[in-house]
């Protein structure tokens, strides 16, 4: 049992090169790493992300508006301030870190901020982070509906904003959309594009017709390619979106096309953690 009191944990994440690896992190920056040992015991490091000025003093007086003591989890005491983490699936010890207004690129083994990109000027608040398992991008939700991608800047642990999406767009019509409550990225055409790849390489047989994995130019290498996005809305309806990268990596045109496929009639009253797990 972990006692982190007076924070706040609010997201907990496994780490994809080591599946004993977890981070946990909370609303006022701490982060914890957990990794089984052999000897039945569990390896705890501790870390400090530090939150930029205007976070900080949003957390406070969200404190001092709750008269009783702040119920758990997070969400339940905070649902309007986020504190999300994913792990970078490309390169190891890189973790990516949203706050309301901050991106934070963390290295644990040197418990170091390599990089802080702010919330662009007219954005809704940060609400979560994914990183795309083959493309060198992350995804961020915001608070106002929109997906803003970010690209890594070559040579650099820096991220800067490549496109901008509405996954809630509004159809003409003075009501506001509903609220995306939560998004996940598919991972099963990660798989599918690694075993193709793996066995074309086995077979030493490159397709000149693909486009996916074609290495020899960097220019090609978004064309053709698709990231299949899920989201669920406060109204019970389950999204799922599909991102076209169709042009070269200076291209900043990305189709978005989104299908309601499921609609949930959610309870009414659920308690919002509920509906999230």
């Amino acid at each position: 049992m972990f006692d982190a009191s007076p924070e706040y944990l609010s997201c907990l994440r496994r780490d994809p090169f080591d599946d004993r690896h977890l981070c946990a992190l909370g609303l006022k920056g701490f982060l914890l790493s957990a990794v089984p040992r052999h000897d039945s015991d569990i390896s705890l490091k501790e870390h400090r992300i530090v939150c930029g000025a205007g976070d900080v003093a949003e957390l406070q007086r969200l404190e001092k508006d709750i008269s009783a003591p702040a119920p758990a989890p997070a969400l339940a005491a905070f649902p309007l301030f986020a504190a999300r983490l994913c792990f970078s699936p490309l390169w190891r010890h890189i973790l990516y870190a949203v706050y309301p207004r901050e991106l934070v690129v963390f290295e644990l083994n040197y418990s170091t901020v390599l990089s802080v990109a702010t919330l662009p000027r007219g954005f809704g608040k940060f609400t979560d982070v994914m990183a795309d398992t083959d493309l060198d991008l992350l995804y961020c939700t915001h608070a106002d509906g929109k997906l803003s991608i970010w690209k890594r800047k070559e040579g650099e642990q820096v991220h800067l904003l490549h496109a901008v999406e509405e996954l809630m767009p509004s159809i003409g019509t003075v009501v506001p959309p509903p609220a995306v409550l939560a998004t996940t990225i598919w991972q099963s055409e990660s798989i599918f594009r690694n075993i193709d790849k793996q066995s074309q390489d086995l077979a030493h047989m490159q397709s000149s017709q693909s486009m996916i994995f074609d290495t020899k130019s960097n220019q090609n290498m978004y064309q053709g390619t698709m990231t299949y996005l899920t989201s669920i809305s406060e109204d019970g309806k389950i999204w799922s979106w599909h991102l076209t990268f169709d042009k070269s990596v200076s291209s900043k045109k990305i189709n978005l096309v989104h299908l309601t496929i499921v609609m949930l009639e959610l309870p009414t009253r659920a308690p919002m953690g509920l509906i999230l797990q």
